[in-house]
């Protein structure tokens, strides 16, 4: 009986290692764990590397180039923008689609065989029209934009249809003016037009002469001019222009006297 239970009793007792032993076990575990961790991040690094050299070996900039950012012109007429495309280091790109949004619309137009491109515009209303040109980009190029102005001007007329005089106030006698503005062909009121008040001198010239406003839904203005308090009673004349670049006018000169 006794050995019997030495002999249970041997094989069922537990298996330790010594300390040190124990020690240098996990020390080499963490060891090859960390090894591994860092070949991995160093491989990861690498092939991060090579991919972004490779991505920018492979995709070149491109670069929309205006011969002019501001294209001005009349209503109802084409107003064309040129231009060039391009790499940024100077290669033409040819027979790529360019893209025009303005105002509502999409433009296509394709450069050719120099790079050169087109665009053409219209509008029925006068104003300023802010637009882009885009390239969408492709395998190998990179896209790119380019903002441009498209100004359509239109002639306008100014009437001259009333005053006030102010006895002078600090010295100086203040002229209020009435203009009406519309529109040159049509004969309808141009709202939104800005213009100016100018004198003439002695030796005929206009010059700037008092402070300008912008007509109502009416095409009405009101504008203003000064004289000195000794030129009570003596004629002047007086004419106003336009001071935007979307209308453009000049009215007939105005001879009043200051009473």
């Amino acid at each position: 009986m006794k050995s019997t239970q030495s002999t249970l009793a041997t094989e069922t007792a537990p298996v330790t290692l010594p300390g040190k032993l124990l020690r240098l076990s996990v020390r080499s575990l963490v060891r090859r764990f960390f090894t591994k961790f860092v070949l991995i991040a160093a491989l990861a690094l690498v092939h991060l590397l090579v991919g972004s050299v490779s991505v920018h070996a492979k995709d070149a900039n491109t670069v929309i180039v205006l011969d002019d950012p501001e294209v001005v012109g009349s209503v109802n007429e084409k107003l064309q923008c040129t231009g060039h495309f391009q790499k940024s280091d100077g290669t033409p790109l040819r027979r790529k689609q360019l893209f025009l949004y303005i105002d509502g619309q999409v433009i296509r137009k394709e450069s050719n065989d120099s790079g050169n491109f087109r665009f053409a515009f219209t509008s029925t209303r006068p104003g300023s029209f802010q637009g882009r040109i885009e390239y969408h980009g492709e395998r190998g190029l990179l896209r790119s934009q380019s903002g441009v102005t498209f100004i359509a001007e239109t002639p306008v007329n100014i009437q001259f249809i009333g005053k006030q005089v102010e006895f002078p106030r600090n010295g100086t006698i203040i002229v209020r003016f009435q203009w009406r503005v519309t529109d040159a062909v049509s004969g309808w009121p141009i709202a939104g037009a800005k213009i100016l008040t100018q004198r003439q001198v002695a030796n005929g010239n206009f010059l700037s002469n008092g402070f300008g406003g912008g007509s109502d839904g009416n095409g009405v203005v009101i504008t203003g001019g000064s004289a000195a308090p000794e030129e009570y009673g003596s004629v002047v004349t007086f004419r106003a222009i336009t001071t935007s670049s979307v209308f453009f006018g000049t009215s007939a000169p105005v001879t009043i006297i200051l009473k």
